[in-house]
């Protein structure tokens, strides 16, 4: 006999997929929701690791009066004064922070020196309000700062070659700062803290270790800044102790062995708090700056300090470049060089002084390269200006103009007595000019296109803005691109009843603010940007470059940048990157190419 329980109805099919559906969402809203609760747990336990370091850090340094070694300096990882002995702390990721200090020849660097004698330190935090970080604020005189990689591992925040660490908005596109951690582009998500030098000097009880006056007479300052030619220079020496006079400033001052462009305030023999060296560096090299300073009682104490300007000449074009030529055909091209901001006076040669046709005429800071060629092949020019301003400095360069072979022309008449042709029986050629050979994205170039031998018709390729074509142009002819954004090869040619020849340029275009340039050379280099620190590059890996900086390549591959091999400057790095993914080679011969 069956047996029924009362109110013993199962659920139907229908009313059991509602169910696991409901089910399904809940667990997929809950499995959403845990991914969030645990990336915010996550970055607060970050947080809050880096607070522990930052005060280990100050704890360090009120016992040593010192910050923490670098985890660069070539002592480390073996010192017990190295940060990662002395912050034995990790992100919550389990990754290792990026420990950023000032350094030698940064001034001053605060592993070295007492912290409670240092007035400025060069490194500087930029926290960019917008993508591209054109909108911004800087903090100045920041002792260190502390980098974890976030939930991506990978630490995307660096110092530059002029101490500015750059802290993004969270997700903005695309960031990689620090390519030696690891070399990938990705939506920033570090997370940072920093501490400035006056806020460290306080919290390790700096103001209450010394009073003003009191103790021998010293300069307190180790180390100036490195400066560049044509560019706005300061630096402050301080001092303290002895017997400062009681007003009109503390001490007297006297400076010497300044680079041409600089002066000090106060002038010589005259009183100030401190010594001041200020104005426009105009020419580059190594300066032995001496500087002394007297008290009431007419002490003295004396320093010198070693003072690099860098050179920042502009060569026009960049050296390496190339033209094309046609044999037969009138061709002229000039290179100029500039002292950036300055009129720096030159004298230039060329080598050789002519070849196939071509002679190179050196005048002053211009060397032409003209004539006719009657040759076909290429022609290697080596030029050299020497800046008569400062001390004969040199400038070395090399360009190359490819001879084609001539097209062929329309013949003479013939017959009975009485030769045909008469006029200009050389076909046309043409020269190209622009405005800027290097201009921003979306802008446009004025071109200029320069005729012999015309009257003749021209067309341009590709056809971009005004520049499309012209008829029956005996000299020159002006005319705007469009607003481009891509690098971009422009050729002109030109015809006549005679013949034809033709004549290009290359308009290149800044996308990015930021290139990579990949070792290309099959080993591991060195490497440093500007006057920064040494580091080295494997085998197809790359290293940043922004713009206003400059990349020495080397053939050593221990840090120690020996044997330069080569360099990379903003502008070369634009013009390689023809197909536009801000990737371009650096090989083994010195050259760039396209990646």
């Amino acid at each position: 006999m069956k047996r029924e329980y009362p109110f013993s109805k199962a659920f139907t099919l229908i009313e059991m997929a509602i169910v696991l559906v409901i089910i399904g969402m809940l667990l997929v809203m809950g499995i959403s929701l845990f991914g969030v609760l645990t990336k915010r747990a996550k970055n607060e336990e970050t947080k809050d690791n880096i607070k522990s370091a930052v005060e280990t850090i100050i704890g360090y340094t009120a016992y040593k009066e010192k910050l923490p070694l670098s985890q660069t300096d070539s002592s480390c990882p073996t010192s017990s004064d190295c940060f990662q002995k002395v912050v034995n702390i990790k992100d919550a990721y389990g990754k290792d922070f990026l420990y950023i200090v000032p350094s030698n020849p940064d001034n001053p660097d605060l592993t070295q020196n007492k912290i409670c004698d240092q007035n400025i330190t060069n490194l500087t935090v930029r926290k960019c309000n917008d993508i591209n970080c054109n909108n911004y604020d800087d903090i100045q005189n920041i002792a260190f700062v502390i980098v974890s990689g976030g939930e991506n591992h990978n630490i995307q925040t660096n110092k530059d070659n002029s101490g500015v660490v750059k802290i993004y908005v969270p997700g903005t596109p695309n960031i990689d700062d620090y390519p030696t951690d690891i070399n990938r582009l990705e939506d920033y998500d570090d997370i940072a803290s920093w501490v400035t030098l006056n806020e460290l000097k306080v919290k390790i009880g700096c103001v209450y270790q010394r009073e003003s006056g009191k103790g021998p007479l010293r300069i307190i300052t180790d180390y100036i800044p490195t400066g560049k030619q044509g560019e706005s220079y300061n630096a402050i020496i301080t001092a303290d102790g002895g017997e400062p006079f009681n007003s009109g400033g503390k001490y007297k001052w006297i400076s010497s062995g300044l680079a041409t462009g600089l002066s000090p305030n106060p002038t010589n023999g005259n009183q100030s708090d401190y010594l001041t060296i200020s104005g426009t560096p105009s020419c580059p090299g190594n300066y032995n700056v001496a500087v002394s300073v007297t008290d009431s009682k007419n002490t003295s104490v004396s320093k010198n300090f070693a003072l690099t300007i860098y050179p920042n000449y502009t060569l026009s074009p960049m050296n390496g470049y190339t033209w094309t030529a046609v044999k037969g055909q009138n061709f002229n091209a000039n290179i100029q060089v500039k002292a950036s901001g300055l009129s720096n006076s030159f004298t230039s040669s060329c080598n050789p002084n002519s070849c196939n046709g071509l002679s190179c005429l050196a005048n002053n800071d211009i060397i032409t390269i003209s004539g006719t060629p009657n040759v076909a092949g290429t022609c290697d020019f080596g030029v050299t200006f020497i800046d008569d301003t400062c001390s004969s400095y040199t400038i070395n360069a090399n360009y190359s103009v490819v001879i084609s072979e001539s097209v062929a022309g329309g013949g003479g008449g013939s017959g009975g007595g009485s030769g045909g042709g008469g006029g200009n029986l050389n076909p046309p050629s043409c020269s190209l000019t622009a405005s800027q050979n290097i201009i921003n994205s979306g802008n446009f170039a004025n071109i200029t296109a320069n005729i012999s031998n015309g009257p003749a018709n021209g067309s341009f390729n590709p056809q971009t803005g005004t520049c499309t074509s012209f008829n029956n142009v005996s000299n020159s002819w002006n005319c705007n691109t469009a607003n481009l954004t891509s690098n971009t090869n422009l050729n002109l040619t030109v015809t006549n009843a005679v013949g034809s020849g033709t004549c290009n340029i290359k308009i290149c275009v800044i996308k990015y603010n930021q290139y990579r340039i990949f070792n290309n050379t099959g080993a591991r280099i060195d490497y440093k940007i500007g006057n920064g620190n040494c580091n080295r590059v494997n085998n197809n890996r790359s290293v940043n470059i922004s713009s206003g900086q400059t990349v020495y390549f080397y053939s050593s591959n221990n840090r120690s940048c020996q044997n330069q091999i080569g360099y990379v400057d903003f502008s070369w790095a634009v013009c390689t990157d023809d197909d536009g993914d801000r990737q371009i080679n650096f090989n083994s011969d010195g050259t760039t190419s396209d990646r």
